[in-house]
């Protein structure tokens, strides 16, 4: 079972949901949201969007059709990066017009992680194929993380892109990710 202090999972209920008859609020641990529940009288007449508190690191989600494929946030974090990192197919998509620094990742994976981790306290987007939590980068980077030092905004994985395709029902397809695999695993 997933942890989270919000929830009780024995009753399926928030721990802090107002029982028949009783109404109390709900906290919210989402920093930009300060506004919309009240938490912050003081900034009111302020303009406040909803990442106020962003962390350092933004895992992207990245297709082959590079920031032509990204939401407009996504883009907007992109363009905002000062450092971005990715494997150099992922890089050659970028067009020249960013400013940000440009890292590719090395290969094996493990070897840049500890350059990687050094970036802490800058702005860095982490390009990675698709969904990065679908066989992707995601866990790798983020079980060296704090949850809130990273925040993920994932692309169309190859296994939706190719059931969107064939018309196959993803929820039943076995999918198997061979990325990077050695060949024996094959």
């Amino acid at each position: 079972k997933p942890s989270n202090p919000f929830f009780n999972w024995l009753s399926f209920r928030p721990l802090n949901a107002p029982r028949v008859g009783q109404a109390r609020p709900i906290p919210f641990r989402c920093d930009g949201l300060r506004e919309l529940t009240g938490l912050n009288r003081a900034r009111q007449n302020q303009k406040v969007y909803a990442m106020d508190n962003a962390p350092w690191l933004t895992i992207l989600g990245w297709g082959e059709d590079g920031p032509d494929g990204l939401t407009a946030t996504s883009a907007k974090i992109l363009q905002d990066a000062e450092i971005i990192v990715g494997a150099t197919r992922h890089l050659d998509l970028l067009p020249p017009d960013y400013n940000a620094t440009r890292f590719c990742w090395p290969v094996p994976f493990a070897a840049g992680l500890e350059t990687f981790l050094a970036l802490r306290g800058k702005k860095v987007v982490l390009l990675a194929s698709g969904d990065p939590f679908w066989f992707g980068a995601g866990t790798s980077i983020t079980q060296h993380l704090q949850p809130e030092e990273w925040r993920a905004l994932p692309g169309l994985s190859s296994f939706s892109l190719a059931a969107a395709t064939l018309g196959w029902p993803l929820e039943t397809t076995h999918c198997l990710g061979l990325h990077a695999a050695p060949p024996e695993r094959l």
